[in-house]
C-alpha cells in the first residue's frame, strides 16, 4: 500500500519549479538577442536589452518551497557579489553601471544557487529539445534567404557568432537527447550535422565550426547504428563541405586576411601584446566597473576591442572575480561530470564553454552571459538523472 500511495504521488507531482524552468529557457534562448533587437525597435525602448523577465523568473525560483543551495556555489556568488560592490565603492563608477552588472553580471550566476538536483530533467528537456530544434529550423531558413540577400548573418539569433554558438548548442541538445532520451535515425543524425555546419558557416563562427565538426564526429560515433558514417560517410561529407565556394568565403578567406595582418585570431589575443606593450595591466583584487575595459582597449590602446571575455572580465571586476567566475562557471561543473563519470557530457560542456570566450559578447552583451549559465545548470541537471 505504502509503495503504490508513493508511486500515485510521484505521478502527480507538482511541476511548478519544471514550468518556470522551460518559461525560463524560452525567455532566455528562444527570445535572442535579434529578437530582442526587434522588440526595442518596435517600442523604441532598450529594455529588453537587460532581459529583464529572465532575471524576474529567477529571483521568483527562490520563492519556492524546499529549494535547496549549494554552499559551495553560494560562497563563491556572495564572494564575487561583494568584490563588485566594494569596486564600485572604491571607483565610485555610475549607478547606471552597477545597474548592468547586478543585471548582466551577477543575476545570470544566481541560476546556478538553486539546487539543479531537484528537478525532473525527464519532463523537462524534451520540451526544451523541441522547441529549441523549432526555433533552429526556424531561424535556419531565415538565414539562408537573409544571406542571399545581405550576405552574412546571425538570422534571427542576433550576432553571427551568437548563431554559431547556438548551432553548437544544437548538435549538442541533439546527441544527449539521443543519448539519455530517445533513439534518432541515421539520416536525422547526419541532417542535424549539414544544418549546424551550414548555418555556422553562414555565421562566420570559425570556432564554432570546429566545435561543430567534433560534436558531429562524437555525435555520429556515438550515436549512428551504421558503423559506415563515422568512418566513411561523415570523412567524405566533411572533405566536400569544407572545399564549397562557401566556406572558402565565410572560413577560410577570413583566416587569410587576418594571417595577413600578423594575428589569426582575429584581435583576440592582441590585448596580451598591448598590455605588455603600455605595461598596463588589470588589477588583481578590484576593477574599475562594466566598461572599463572598452575604454581601455579603444582609447589606450587604441583597438576596437579586446575580443577576449577574460581580459574584459578582469579589467572591469577584477582578476580575484574572474578566477572566481571561471571556478563557478567551469571547474566546478567540470569536476563534478568527471566525478560521475558524464563523459560525454564533459566533452559537450566544454566544446560548448569555449564558443562565448572567443569573442567579447559573453563580457559586453547581457544576454550571452546568461545563456551560458542556464545551459550549465541544464548540465548540471543532466548530470544528476538516472534516465
Amino acid at each position: 500500500m505504502d509503495v503504490y500511495i508513493k508511486s500515485e504521488t510521484s505521478e502527480l507531482r507538482n511541476y511548478n519549479k519544471e514550468k518556470l524552468i522551460i518559461i525560463l529557457f524560452f525567455a532566455i534562448f528562444i527570445v535572442s538577442q535579434g529578437i530582442r533587437g526587434y522588440l526595442n525597435d518596435f517600442t523604441s525602448s532598450s529594455i529588453f536589452n537587460y532581459h529583464i523577465v529572465p532575471v524576474a523568473i529567477i529571483f521568483f525560483m527562490f520563492l519556492q518551497r524546499k529549494n535547496k543551495f549549494s554552499k559551495v556555489n553560494f560562497l563563491i556568488f556572495i564572494s564575487i557579489l561583494a568584490l563588485c560592490f566594494l569596486g564600485f565603492l572604491k571607483n565610485r563608477y555610475g549607478l547606471s553601471d552597477l545597474f548592468r552588472t547586478i543585471i548582466g553580471f551577477l543575476a545570470p550566476m544566481m541560476i546556478l544557487l538553486i539546487d539543479y538536483r531537484d528537478i525532473d530533467i525527464k519532463y523537462i528537456f524534451p520540451k526544451m529539445y523541441k522547441y529549441f530544434n523549432i526555433f533552429i529550423y526556424f531561424t535556419f531558413m531565415i538565414q539562408v534567404i537573409m544571406s542571399i540577400k545581405l550576405g552574412r548573418t546571425g538570422g534571427i539569433v542576433g550576432h553571427p557568432l551568437t548563431s554559431g554558438w547556438y548551432y553548437s548548442i544544437f548538435i549538442s541538445f541533439n546527441m544527449i537527447y539521443y543519448k539519455f532520451f530517445k533513439e534518432k535515425g541515421d539520416f536525422s543524425i547526419l541532417l542535424d550535422i549539414v544544418i549546424a555546419l551550414t548555418g555556422t558557416v553562414l555565421a562566420a563562427g570559425r570556432i564554432s565550426l570546429f566545435a561543430v565538426i567534433f560534436l558531429g564526429v562524437i555525435y555520429t560515433f556515438s550515436c549512428c547504428r551504421r558503423r559506415s558514417i563515422p568512418y566513411l560517410i561523415l570523412p567524405i561529407m566533411l572533405g566536400i563541405f569544407l572545399s564549397t565556394d562557401m566556406v572558402n568565403k565565410f572560413i577560410w578567406d577570413k583566416f587569410k586576411e587576418t594571417a595577413a595582418w600578423g594575428d589569426i585570431t582575429n584581435g583576440r589575443m592582441l590585448g596580451i601584446r598591448d598590455m605588455l606593450f603600455f605595461d598596463l595591466f588589470p588589477k588583481f583584487l578590484l576593477g574599475r566597473g562594466l566598461g572599463y575595459s572598452n575604454y581601455v582597449s579603444q582609447y589606450l590602446f587604441g583597438v576596437v576591442n579586446f575580443e577576449n571575455p577574460i581580459i574584459m572580465f578582469a579589467f572591469d571586476h577584477g582578476i580575484l572575480t574572474t578566477i572566481l567566475v571561471i571556478f563557478l562557471l567551469l571547474i566546478i561543473p567540470l569536476c563534478i561530470f568527471i566525478n560521475r563519470r558524464n563523459y560525454l557530457l564533459a566533452i559537450n560542456f566544454i566544446c560548448l564553454f569555449i564558443i562565448p570566450f572567443s569573442y567579447n559578447g559573453l563580457a559586453e552583451t547581457v544576454g550571452i552571459l546568461i545563456v551560458l549559465t542556464f545551459l550549465i545548470y541544464i548540465f548540471l541537471a543532466l548530470n544528476f538523472s538516472e534516465a
